[in-house]
């Protein structure tokens, strides 16, 4: 696909989420049924972190799955469209009242890459937390925001949480907190 619209694709359409197996291929083989990847144009650098944040995260979360659903994974950056395959389009607008880096609606799964991409100490690390509570929220059907947050931190091993925000468990905190911010 080039960067020009054709005239089938519009010009709002010119980073549509395409089919990416670079971000699953390090997801085990017995699962990899079960995760659709969508993304924008990736560098190497953003598909292999976010490959790897996804494969981590799916390895954590295995033990406490017991049905396997097949689940669709967006990489993208806010709104998301898929370009369809002659069914038309289909836009994804994820809450942007929220400061999220990802987020879940049934089985699909939003991630934005762009802030993904700028956390700062421990890039990978926060990734999988990432990507590890939004499968919480598909695969374990959990929309409890706080009680996913608890889930997380258990499957993760390394993070604590009280239930709105995360803390590494040497008691550093998260990258993105601001001890000053009120909250």
């Amino acid at each position: 696909m080039t960067d020009t619209p054709t005239p089938e694709q519009p010009t709002w359409l010119a980073d549509p989420l395409l089919p990416n197996d670079i971000v699953t291929a390090a997801i085990d083989d017995h699962l990899k049924p079960f995760f659709r990847a969508l993304s924008v144009r990736l560098t190497n650098e953003q598909a292999i972190r976010m490959g790897g944040a996804l494969a981590m995260a799916t390895k954590l979360i295995e033990p406490a799955v017991r049905d396997w659903r097949p689940i669709l994974v967006l990489f993208g950056r806010p709104p998301a469209y898929m370009w369809g395959s002659g069914a038309g389009t289909n836009a994804y607008f994820p809450d942007q009242t929220q400061d999220a880096y990802g987020t879940a609606s049934g089985t699909t799964i939003f991630l934005d890459v762009d802030k993904l991409m700028t956390l700062r100490s421990g890039l990978d690390d926060v990734a999988t937390v990432v990507v590890l509570e939004e499968l919480v929220h598909t695969f374990l059907n959990v929309r409890d925001e706080p009680l996913a947050k608890v889930i997380t931190a258990h499957l993760h091993g390394e993070i604590i949480t009280d239930g709105t925000r995360y803390s590494w468990n040497d008691a550093a905190t998260w990258p993105d907190d601001d001890p000053d911010d009120g909250e």
